[in-house]
């Protein structure tokens, strides 16, 4: 109903624009400029909140699959720094990151509203740093805790990267 309710105002809108430029007191600047703001609006689309969801939604799932593969190809980067007793722990090790990246993206824009900001990304990096460094004490997974300062670098460089190109594409 709220769709509808903004395309109707959308066309009013660009309805009494239309009689504004055709207005004999109207002078040909100002209908110029009435011109380039109706087609202007002509390029704007309405979505629903559904469609915005569902966007959400894939494009989360779209991180949540690409930090899995960066994970998983950085530590075979690592490998000769691994200490894992079982080496099947190798691909459940991604997976905690892939999830721990994704609920501290989820969380800063629903609720801290911070979007591709710098502090965003450091918060991350230390947050993800500090976990698995501490996780790194308990179990063994790196030799040294300083390797999760690089690798985790390199997955929040890498991901930010292709999830901007992504988007930036519109795929």
């Amino acid at each position: 109903m709220a769709k509808k309710e903004k395309k109707n105002k959308k066309e009013e809108l660009m309805d009494l624009l239309n009689e504004l430029s055709e207005n004999e007191n109207t002078s040909p600047e100002d209908k110029e400029k009435i011109k380039e703001i109706v087609e202007k609006l002509d390029e704007i689309h309405i979505y629903s909140r559904g469609t915005f969801i569902l966007g959400y939604v894939i494009v989360n799932l779209l991180r949540l699959a690409i930090t899995y593969v960066l994970s998983l190809a950085l530590i075979g980067l690592f490998s000769s720094f691994l200490v894992l007793e079982n080496k099947l722990y190798v691909f459940l090790i991604p997976a905690g990151i892939s999830l721990l990246f994704l609920t501290l993206s989820v969380v800063a824009d629903l609720f801290l509203k911070i979007k591709g900001n710098i502090i965003m990304y450091v918060l991350k990096g230390i947050a993800a740093i500090l976990v698995f460094s501490v996780l790194n004490y308990m179990y063994p997974i790196f030799e040294f805790k300083t390797i999760w300062v690089f690798y985790i670098g390199l997955i929040i460089l890498f991901e930010d990267y292709f999830i901007f190109k992504l988007v930036r594409r519109k795929l």
